[in-house]
């Protein structure tokens, strides 16, 4: 299996990538996931002992990485007078597969054992499957019988009868874990149902789920991503040893690997390059069958002679060989240990016996595993494996600290200058700020130890012809503050430059274009800028369930409505299956036919469907008035011919988020030191899609506004980020990531004006970040229903003299429309 996280680690038929980012801690009151534990290959047959080591691990998630029964079966045969049922030969004896009920029976026998029923009242239990759960060894797409076996994985891992993975083909799923700041990742890759047979040009994941994996790695970020897959990741192996020892492996499909890493790569940072920070490679498999019980005891003394060559049970692959490589080849289970209160956080990589104890593994810093920490590389020698290159059409390049720069050479006597080439430098943060889409390539080396421009910085256009060079001497480049290159080859046709730049800012008009400029930014470890850092850590979750009671929690609660205007909140009471079910609903909705979605009209300003414009190319949506009217939103699904089962997401989902919006004021309101009741405001719903594209990454989804109304409710897009807002103290705009499990609230003109000016509105926007559709979900309460807005007596005194006249919510609305002033500046013209 393979994971991924933004720091990067595997473990396969148990591998995981770890990919990490920068941490930075918060407190939430939602817990942070510090201990997973995995496994695979458990006869449902055999004893398993192993459950309670599992157990007193206490893992928060158990992960299954296939093999989780065994539902094929094996035809006997005979070696030296004795029946048996594993031959040393590929395909000998064959396999065939068991009936449905046989299948299911097995996966019965597997939930009953003690020990994992004992786990599955502890941890939540996730998975994915391999070929003998699937249904027959080695199988790919041509099994037939695959859809039988998705169904029965699914009811075997308690998938909701409506989950979205009982509708696809196949069983890759994602799943995010703990608070913000603390963000677990675990994406699940389905690695037999859309596999080919084995060829160098073969596919392994298909088309549908290429596109998933894009949309994941583009999605909401989180400090630790894990990719699970059944099947090895790195080791090439297996992709060598001849039948006697066959293993199923990524390599045997070398390209689709190479898409796997490219996309690993083109999601942690803006250049492609080979792994630039020690790459893991760990398989435990498994919980009951081992090396020495799989073959039989004729071939054990030679597999325990080849342990060492074969990646059976653990292998630890770093580039730097830093890290031992080791093997255990008895039954065992994965163990990932993450130690968030440590400078820096640690994560521990290991497997553990039958009796629960470490029988090898890692420990480093999540730091360790960031790429775009140079420090944690410059004199490790780690080795980069192919050529890199960086080339960007997007109109910014934001290059975190110490984060090193790869260029392909373009001029014909690289090989005569490689010995020139010294060691690795540290650098500082620059933006590189371009103002047309161009192609650059930067080529420096380092001559007697002093820096020496080679080859230019230039830019092409989009259809590749050179156009002028932009940097073409050696005291131009010195003027953006660049000085102290030395570089070391990468491979026999890639180099690495690296800038410190001299000031804080510095710019210049090289050769007549202005468009380049290069300026050191403070930035937090994760590529944000310190004044984005401190406005998402300044939005607090609060819990719902407290903001009533505890005089602490409403205390944070009244001081993000003045002093930022948006918050998030948990202990809602809208289950994540609604959440999940009305995101389906709406996703079905968009892909409607144009005729379909344009019958749903009405005359109310904000209802029926509302096509891209010329404002807004990229935004559609759909609007419901009043969504505490039952018979709208029965009137709102019949228009467009719903389905039973999303009108009954719609239904409930309006229902649920009604009640939330209603509360969210109320406590509001109380926390002001007031007992208002909300439930007769008007309330309209809508729901949002952006059609994003590749082309679109840096656009507007949305410009800069504020709501007319008094509070937004927001359920976001758990797979893709985009909503920005605005800083009160600096005005600058800074990226609200999704945090799956809770509620986004921004409050709006309304409430500034209901409170007397003292609750803010906040000022947001939507870009887009990744080229996939986003759509998001929104409940507006927008003003009293006498549509009179008017502050209460207790938000005006002396001190505090009225700050706006009585208006009514229509015409105020008409009133933005008219000035265009959707930003809030609309206010001023109702000064009292």
């Amino acid at each position: 299996m393979a994971t991924s996280t933004r720091a990067l680690l595997l473990l396969p038929i148990l591998l995981l990538f770890l990919l990490s980012r920068s941490i930075s801690l918060r407190a939430d009151p939602d817990p942070a996931v510090s201990r997973i534990a995995f496994g695979s290959c458990a006869n449902q047959s055999a004893p398993q002992p192993v459950w309670e080591a599992v157990v007193g691990f206490d893992p928060q998630v158990f992960i299954w990485l296939g093999d989780n029964v065994y539902g094929d079966n094996k035809r006997p045969f005979r070696v030296f007078g004795r029946e048996r049922t594993v031959g040393p030969w590929r395909n000998v004896p064959r396999f065939y597969p068991s009936t449905e009920a046989e299948l299911r029976r097995r996966y019965e026998m597997a939930k009953a054992k003690p020990g994992y029923a004992k786990l599955r009242e502890r941890a939540q239990v996730i998975g994915t499957w391999d070929d003998h759960d699937y249904g027959l060894n080695d199988a790919g797409k041509e099994f037939g019988g695959k859809v039988t076996s998705q169904r029965l994985l699914l009811d075997f891992l308690d998938e909701a009868e409506d989950s979205s993975r009982r509708q696809q083909a196949g069983v890759y799923a994602s799943y995010m874990f703990g608070p913000e700041g603390k963000r677990v990742k675990v994406i699940l890759l389905d690695t037999r149902y859309h596999r080919d047979p084995l060829s160098s040009d073969g596919a392994v994941l298909g088309d549908p789920q290429w596109q998933w994996l894009e949309r994941e790695l583009h999605g909401p970020r989180s400090e630790i991503t894990i990719i699970g897959s059944s099947i090895q990741v790195i080791s090439n192996l297996s992709a060598t040893t001849g039948p006697l020892f066959y293993v199923e492996s990524w390599a045997r499909f070398p390209r689709e690997r190479e898409r796997l890493f490219r996309l690993i790569d083109s999601k942690i940072s803006r250049y492609d390059c080979g792994a630039q920070y020690p790459l893991y490679d760990i398989t435990s498999s498994g919980l009951t069958q081992s090396v020495e019980n799989s073959v039989p005891s004729v071939f054990q003394s030679l597999m325990r002679l080849v342990a060492l060559l074969t990646p059976t049970t653990l292998r630890v692959f770093s580039p730097n060989c830093r890290y031992k490589s080791c093997t255990y080849g008895q039954p065992n289970f994965g163990a990932i240990e993450i130690d968030w209160n440590a400078v820096p956080p640690q994560i521990k990589l290991e497997l553990r016996d039958v009796e629960g104890n470490s029988v090898g593994g890692v420990e480093f810093p999540i730091s360790e595993l960031d790429p775009s920490k140079a420090h944690a590389i410059t004199k490790q020698g780690h080795s980069y494996q192919r050529h890199c290159a960086l080339e960007t059409e997007l109109p910014w390049l934001e290059l975190p600290a110490y984060q090193l720069l790869i260029f392909s050479p373009r001029n014909p006597r690289w090989n005569s200058h490689k010995k020139d080439m010294k060691e690795l430098v540290a650098c500082h943060v620059v933006r590189l700020q371009i103002s047309n889409p161009i192609v650059m390539s930067i080529i420096v080396f380092c001559e007697s130890g002093e820096p020496k421009v080679w080859n230019t910085l230039s830019c092409r256009n989009r259809h590749g012809r050179q156009k002028q060079p932009l940097l073409a001497d050696l005291s131009c480049l010195s003027a953006f503050g660049a000085h102290g290159f030395s570089a070391q080859t990468a491979s026999a046709n890639c180099l690495i430059r690296l800038i410190r730049p001299r000031q804080s800012t510095s710019s210049s008009r090289c050769r007549g274009h202005p468009s380049l400029s290069i300026r050191r930014r403070e930035q937090t470890g994760d590529g944000t800028t310190h004044a984005q850092g401190r406005m998402a850590a300044k939005i607090p979750v609060i819990d719902l369930r407290l903001a009533g009671e505890a005089p602490g929690e409403a205390a944070r609660l009244r001081d993000a409505a003045r002093r930022l205007g948006c918050f998030r909140v948990s202990g809602h009471g809208v289950p994540r299956e609604l959440q999940a079910g009305m995101r389906a609903a709406v996703r079905a909705l968009f892909d409607l036919p144009g005729d379909a979605k344009r019958r749903n009209a009405d005359v109310i300003h904000g209802s029926g469907y509302m096509a891209p414009s010329a404002a807004n190319p990229l935004y559609e949506a759909f609007g419901l008035y009043d969504a505490a009217s039952p018979a709208d939103v029965d009137a709102f699904c019949s228009c467009l011919d719903a389905p039973p089962h999303a009108r009954e997401a719609i239904r409930s989902y309006a229902e649920k988020a009604h009640e939330l919006v209603v509360d969210v004021a109320a406590k509001l309101a109380t926390s002001l030191g007031l007992d208002c009741s909300f439930g007769d405001w008007p309330c309209q719903f809508r729901i949002n899609r952006y059609n994003y594209t590749p082309d679109t990454v840096g656009k507007t989804g949305v410009q800069v506004h504020t709501d007319s109304g008094f509070l937004t409710v927001l359920q976001e897009d758990d797979r893709v980020g985009g909503l920005e807002v605005a800083d009160p103290d600096t005005g600058e705009f800074a990226p609200v990531d999704p945090l799956p499990g809770t509620f986004l609230v921004n409050l709006g003109d309304v409430a500034t004006a209901w409170s007397n000016g003292e609750l803010h509105n906040v000022r947001h926007r939507v870009r887009c970040v990744a080229g996939v559709q986003r759509v998001s979900i929104a409940l507006f309460l927008l003003a009293p229903k006498d549509d009179v807005v008017r502050a209460p007596e207790a938000f005006v005194s002396a001190e505090r003299p009225r700050r706006f006249r009585d208006f009514g919510y229509d015409d105020y609305r008409r009133l933005r429309q008219s000035t265009g002033e959707h930003a809030g500046e609309a206010l001023a013209r109702l000064a009292a």
